[in-house]
């Protein structure tokens, strides 16, 4: 098996495992375990620790395998794209501080728990809706700014290539199964706004940005 196979299947096992760890059958599993309050506690921060290490692994993997040069990009060129890559990875902290950094990685679910107070359930939609900033232009501008990171990249081998292809196409399936939950929970104003905003990227003329509840990521 070519080590790009490899990369593409290990890669498509990590997004199938991120998945199946947000299923409600997942989420039932551990309320029975652990109690549902723990789990509405927890569950979000240990979900994102758990994707976090996993995905170390997956590029420590990536990287111990034999590679295949393809594309080096020379010179300022090359600059330009780690610029971008740098900045989208600043405006998708920016995004995370925007809809709240405590709901988005959990740390508010923790706290609430641990305190005893009211914990609200595990997915940042059930927050305050943030209708303002990139939200107004686009629906997941975190997966935009995503895509830049995965493709600015001055330096392309067959690993590289199939890494971040079946990243892309799962981050796309991703948006898609997120906007049937926001759907959910928000109802005809979330439809009314992803009617009139864009999913990834943003109207160069013309549009009115829309108000509503955005999407999260």
């Amino acid at each position: 098996m070519g080590s790009a196979l490899q990369v593409a299947l290990a890669t498509a096992g990590y997004a199938v495992l991120h998945s199946l760890l947000l299923t409600n059958t997942a989420r039932l599993g551990l309320e029975a375990a652990f109690g549902r309050r723990a789990v509405l506690g927890c569950f979000r921060l240990g979900y994102n620790a758990v994707a976090a290490v996993l995905l170390v692994a997956l590029v420590a993997y990536a990287a111990r395998l034999p590679d295949v040069p393809l594309v080096r990009v020379p010179g300022p060129a090359a600059w330009g794209l780690w610029a971008a890559k740098v900045a989208a990875v600043g405006f998708i902290v920016s995004c995370v501080r925007r809809v709240g950094a405590g709901g988005f990685l959990g740390l508010a679910h923790c706290r609430a728990w641990r305190q005893g107070g009211p914990v609200p359930g595990p997915g940042v939609e059930t927050g305050p809706l943030v209708t303002d900033g990139p939200y107004r232009r686009v629906r997941h501008p975190m997966y935009a700014a995503g895509f830049v990171v995965l493709w600015a990249d001055p330096v392309w081998t067959a690993n590289r290539v199939a890494f971040a292809g079946v990243l892309t196409v799962y981050l796309w399936l991703g948006a898609l199964i997120e906007e049937r939950r926001l759907a959910r929970s928000f109802g005809t104003a979330y439809r009314r706004y992803a009617a009139a905003t864009p999913r990834f990227f943003p109207r160069l003329l013309g549009g009115k940005p829309a108000s509503g509840p955005p999407s999260t990521a």
